[in-house]
């Protein structure tokens, strides 16, 4: 995926040391910021009627997402640019995910010794 983004980026022209060129400005070339980048969001969300859904919203779907797919913490946290997978872990990852799996280990050892 990175490789991708490299990729797209190269063919807009971008380069690390245009570090101070807006990647994806506003349709008057000016930066983005919260302001005006959440009144484009909100108009967005009315047109598809995606009701209230977030940007840390999608961040938890993909953290959710890969948890699911078996990667560890780690991996996710990295992949979301934190530091510590607590953070991932207590403010992006679904809570009942490894309750799930912990309670499949549980009963499958509870099967095995039951026969």
């Amino acid at each position: 995926m990175l490789a991708a983004v490299a990729t797209m980026l190269a063919r807009r022209g971008f380069s690390p040391d245009m570090g101070r060129i807006p990647l994806f400005p506003t349709p008057l070339g000016k930066r983005r910021d919260r302001r005006n980048t959440s009144g484009e969001w909100q108009a967005a969300r009315e047109r598809l009627g995606l009701g209230d859904y977030t940007f840390h919203s999608f961040r938890k779907t993909v953290a959710t997402a890969l948890d699911q797919a078996g990667l560890s913490a780690r991996d996710i946290a990295e992949y979301l640019g934190h530091a510590n997978p607590s953070l991932t872990m207590n403010a992006y990852m679904s809570k009942t995910v490894g309750g799930r799996r912990a309670a499949d280990a549980l009963d499958s050892l509870m099967h095995i010794r039951s026969h």
